[in-house]
C-alpha cells in the first residue's frame, strides 16, 4: 500500500465518490466541500491523505488543523477515515497505521500535540487501545475530558419507503400531530437562498429554543456563513405539495435527478425551512445533503402556537424533500442514548417518533479517540483539563 497527500483540485469529484459511496450515512463531514468550507471561512488548515493498493483508492481522510492553546494544534478528522467497503478486516490496521505513520511525518514541523478520531460505527477495529504509557498509542478519551464535536448516537430515516410505509409505521401521536399541523393551516416554506431577514428569523428561534432546552448553538456568524457558503435553490420544475409555498422558492441551476443520476449526487445541498402559522414564523430548520443522505443540521422552534404542532410539520416537509431530491436516508443528527435523562430526552423522543425499526434504524458511533503525538504537551493540557473544551 502507499499514501498520498492530496492536493490536486481536480481529485475533489473523485474524493466526494468515493466518500459518499463508503460512508453510510453519507458523511459530508469528509466531503471536499466542507474541507473547502471550513478553510475559506474559518482559516483552518486542510490535509487529505488517501491510501492506494495497485493504483485503487482504499481510503480517504480529511483532517482539520485546529488550534490549541499556547500556539500548539491539533489533528481532528471527523467521522473518519473513510475506508472502502471491498477491504477486509486484515488490511483496516495496515490502512491506519499507513495514516498515522504519515502524519507522523508532517507533524514534526506543525507543533501538532495529538490527532483525533472521530470514528464511523463500522471500525470497531480501532476500539482496543493500544497501551498509554508506551510512547505511542491510540487513547480513548474518557467523556468527563472531552465534550464530541459531533453526535455520538444519531437515528436515520430510510426513505427507500414509500410515504405511506413511513408514515404508517410512526408513533401515533407523531402521526397524529402531523395531521393536526396540516388541519390548523400550518404552512412550510423551504428556500435555498440567503436573505438576511430570514437569517434573523431562523436565529431568534434558535435563540428561544437554546434557552427552554438549556442547549448550546453556534454565533449568528456561524449560520450565515453556513447557508451563504452552500447557497444552492431547490425549486425549479418542482410542484410543492398543498401545503407548501411555491412562491417562497426561487429558481437557480438545479440537477434534475432521473433514475441514472439518482442518488449519485456527491455536492453538497443546503435548505432552510421555515414552518409558519398565520403568517408567523413557529419553526426553522436546516438541511443538508450529501451522497445518499440528507441531515437535520441545525433547528430552532418558537414558544408560541405550540399547540398548532409546526416542528412535526417541518419534520415531514424535510423528509418529503429529502425524498424527492432522491436521497435514502435521513439523519436526525443527535439522541441521547437515554431518553428519560438529560438535556436531550424531550428532543430524543420528538425524534424517535418518526423512525421505527421498520423503517429505520439507530446508530452509535464510537466517540473519539486520540492518537498522541506529542506526550508532553498532551499530558500538560489534559491535566490542565484544556482538552475538555476542544
Amino acid at each position: 500500500m502507499e499514501i498520498k497527500e492530496i492536493t490536486d483540485l481536480n481529485f475533489k469529484d473523485e474524493w466526494n465518490q468515493f466518500v459518499g459511496e463508503n460512508s453510510s450515512p453519507a458523511s459530508f463531514l469528509q466531503s471536499w466541500k466542507w474541507g473547502k468550507f471550513r478553510s475559506q471561512e474559518f482559516g483552518e488548515k486542510i490535509l487529505r491523505l488517501a491510501v492506494y493498493e495497485n493504483n485503487e483508492l482504499m481510503s480517504v481522510a480529511q483532517f482539520f488543523q485546529l488550534a490549541l492553546p499556547l500556539g500548539r494544534f491539533y489533528l481532528f478528522c471527523p467521522r473518519g477515515p473513510v475506508i472502502s467497503k471491498q477491504v477486509t478486516s486484515d488490511k483496516w490496521q495496515e490502512i491506519i497505521n499507513l495514516i498515522i505513520s504519515e502524519i507522523k511525518k508532517i507533524s514534526k514541523q506543525e507543533k501538532n500535540v495529538f490527532v483525533r478520531f472521530e470514528l464511523p460505527d463500522t471500525m470497531g477495529f480501532l476500539l482496543v487501545p493500544i497501551d498509554i504509557g508506551t510512547r505511542d498509542g491510540l487513547f480513548k478519551i474518557p467523556k468527563i475530558l472531552i465534550h464530541s464535536k459531533n453526535p455520538e448516537n444519531t437515528l436515520i430515516l430510510d426513505l427507500s419507503k414509500s410515504e405511506e410505509e413511513i408514515l404508517s409505521a410512526m408513533h401515533q401521536k407523531t402521526r397524529y400531530n402531523i395531521r393536526l399541523a396540516e388541519k390548523k393551516g400550518v404552512k412550510v416554506k423551504w428556500q435555498m437562498e440567503n436573505k438576511n431577514n430570514n437569517i434573523n428569523k431562523f436565529y431568534n428561534l434558535l435563540q428561544e429554543t437554546a434557552k427552554r432546552d438549556k442547549i448550546k448553538i453556534f454565533s449568528k456568524s456561524y449560520y450565515e456563513k453556513l447557508l451563504n457558503y452552500f447557497y444552492y435553490h431547490s425549486c425549479k420544475s418542482r410542484n410543492p405539495e398543498k401545503n407548501m409555498d411555491p412562491d417562497f422558492c426561487q429558481d437557480d441551476k438545479e440537477i434534475i435527478l432521473d433514475d441514472k443520476t439518482k442518488n449519485k449526487n456527491y455536492n453538497i445541498k443546503i435548505a432552510l425551512f421555515f414552518a409558519e402559522y398565520q403568517n408567523k414564523p413557529l419553526a426553522s430548520i436546516i438541511v443538508l445533503g450529501f451522497g445518499n443522505t440528507a441531515t437535520y443540521l441545525h433547528g430552532g422552534s418558537s414558544n408560541e402556537n405550540r399547540e398548532v404542532m409546526p416542528n412535526y410539520a417541518i419534520q415531514w416537509a424535510a423528509i418529503k424533500w429529502a425524498k424527492e431530491h432522491g436521497y435514502l436516508w435521513y439523519d436526525f443528527w443527535g439522541i441521547n442514548n437515554e431518553t428519560k435523562n438529560g438535556a436531550w430526552a424531550g428532543i430524543t423522543r420528538f425524534k424517535q417518533g418518526f423512525v421505527s425499526k421498520n423503517t429505520g434504524k439507530k446508530i452509535n458511533y464510537q466517540g473519539a479517540i486520540d492518537y498522541i503525538l506529542d506526550k508532553k504537551w498532551y499530558n500538560i493540557l489534559k491535566l490542565g483539563k484544556i482538552l475538555k473544551f476542544n
